[in-house]
Protein backbone atom coordinates (compact mmCIF):
# COMPACT_ATOMS: atom_id res chain seq x y z
CA UNK A 1 0.00 0.00 0.00
CA UNK A 2 2.83 2.37 0.82
CA UNK A 3 4.33 1.72 -2.62
CA UNK A 4 1.18 3.04 -4.29
CA UNK A 5 1.30 6.19 -2.19
CA UNK A 6 4.96 6.77 -3.06
CA UNK A 7 4.26 6.21 -6.76
CA UNK A 8 1.25 8.56 -6.66
CA UNK A 9 3.19 11.33 -4.92
CA UNK A 10 6.18 10.94 -7.24
CA UNK A 11 4.09 10.85 -10.41
CA UNK A 12 1.96 13.84 -9.42
CA UNK A 13 5.07 15.83 -8.46
CA UNK A 14 6.78 15.05 -11.76
CA UNK A 15 3.69 15.96 -13.78
CA UNK A 16 3.16 19.18 -11.83
CA UNK A 17 6.79 20.20 -12.30
CA UNK A 18 6.69 19.32 -16.01
CA UNK A 19 3.53 21.36 -16.58
CA UNK A 20 5.09 24.32 -14.79
CA UNK A 21 8.26 24.14 -16.90
CA UNK A 22 6.59 23.49 -20.28
CA UNK A 23 3.74 26.03 -20.18
CA UNK A 24 3.96 29.39 -21.86
CA UNK A 25 3.33 32.21 -19.42
CA UNK A 26 1.50 35.06 -21.17
CA UNK A 27 0.44 37.75 -18.71
CA UNK A 28 -2.14 39.70 -20.72
CA UNK A 29 -4.64 42.08 -19.22
CA UNK A 30 -7.48 39.65 -19.95
CA UNK A 31 -5.73 36.77 -18.20
CA UNK A 32 -4.99 38.63 -14.97
CA UNK A 33 -8.46 40.14 -14.70
CA UNK A 34 -10.88 38.70 -12.10
CA UNK A 35 -12.88 37.06 -14.89
CA UNK A 36 -10.24 35.05 -16.68
CA UNK A 37 -12.41 34.42 -19.75
CA UNK A 38 -11.51 37.84 -21.17
CA UNK A 39 -15.00 39.34 -21.23
CA UNK A 40 -16.01 42.40 -19.29
CA UNK A 41 -18.26 41.40 -16.38
CA UNK A 42 -20.92 43.99 -17.15
CA UNK A 43 -21.17 42.79 -20.75
CA UNK A 44 -21.66 39.13 -19.80
CA UNK A 45 -24.43 39.87 -17.29
CA UNK A 46 -26.84 40.96 -19.99
CA UNK A 47 -26.43 37.81 -22.08
CA UNK A 48 -27.97 34.54 -20.84
CA UNK A 49 -26.42 31.15 -21.30
CA UNK A 50 -28.02 28.53 -23.47
CA UNK A 51 -29.94 25.75 -21.71
CA UNK A 52 -27.59 23.17 -23.26
CA UNK A 53 -24.86 24.16 -20.83
CA UNK A 54 -27.10 23.45 -17.85
CA UNK A 55 -28.30 20.12 -19.25
CA UNK A 56 -24.74 18.94 -19.89
CA UNK A 57 -23.70 20.06 -16.39
CA UNK A 58 -26.58 18.18 -14.74
CA UNK A 59 -25.89 15.05 -16.80
CA UNK A 60 -22.23 15.25 -15.88
CA UNK A 61 -23.06 15.45 -12.19
CA UNK A 62 -25.41 12.47 -12.40
CA UNK A 63 -22.89 10.27 -14.17
CA UNK A 64 -20.03 11.56 -12.03
CA UNK A 65 -21.80 10.21 -8.96
CA UNK A 66 -21.49 6.79 -10.58
CA UNK A 67 -17.78 6.91 -9.84
CA UNK A 68 -18.42 7.59 -6.16
CA UNK A 69 -20.55 4.44 -6.01
CA UNK A 70 -18.11 2.28 -7.94
CA UNK A 71 -14.96 3.44 -6.14
CA UNK A 72 -15.55 1.53 -2.87
CA UNK A 73 -16.29 -1.64 -4.86
CA UNK A 74 -12.98 -1.28 -6.67
CA UNK A 75 -11.13 -1.13 -3.35
CA UNK A 76 -12.62 -4.39 -2.06
CA UNK A 77 -10.10 -7.20 -2.08
CA UNK A 78 -12.59 -10.07 -2.26
CA UNK A 79 -16.10 -8.86 -3.09
CA UNK A 80 -18.98 -11.17 -2.38
CA UNK A 81 -21.38 -12.34 -5.04
CA UNK A 82 -24.08 -10.02 -3.69
CA UNK A 83 -21.79 -6.99 -4.05
CA UNK A 84 -20.89 -8.09 -7.57
CA UNK A 85 -24.54 -8.29 -8.63
CA UNK A 86 -25.27 -4.94 -7.00
CA UNK A 87 -22.55 -3.25 -9.04
CA UNK A 88 -23.69 -4.98 -12.23
CA UNK A 89 -27.25 -3.78 -11.53
CA UNK A 90 -26.01 -0.21 -10.95
CA UNK A 91 -24.05 -0.22 -14.19
CA UNK A 92 -27.07 -1.65 -16.01
CA UNK A 93 -29.36 1.13 -14.73
CA UNK A 94 -26.83 3.81 -15.67
CA UNK A 95 -26.38 2.31 -19.12
CA UNK A 96 -30.13 2.32 -19.70
CA UNK A 97 -30.28 5.96 -18.52
CA UNK A 98 -27.43 6.91 -20.85
CA UNK A 99 -29.09 5.19 -23.83
CA UNK A 100 -32.34 6.99 -23.02
CA UNK A 101 -30.60 10.38 -22.89
CA UNK A 102 -28.87 9.62 -26.16
CA UNK A 103 -32.17 8.55 -27.73
CA UNK A 104 -34.08 11.71 -26.78
CA UNK A 105 -31.20 13.90 -28.02
CA UNK A 106 -30.09 15.41 -24.73
CA UNK A 107 -26.44 15.00 -25.73
CA UNK A 108 -26.74 16.66 -29.15
CA UNK A 109 -25.00 19.97 -29.35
Amino acid sequence: MINYIIIAITLSSVLLLASYIITVKNKTLAKISPYECGYDASYRMTKTLDIKYYIIAILFLIFDLEISYLYPYILLESPSLNEYYTMIYLIYILTIAFIYEWHIGALKW
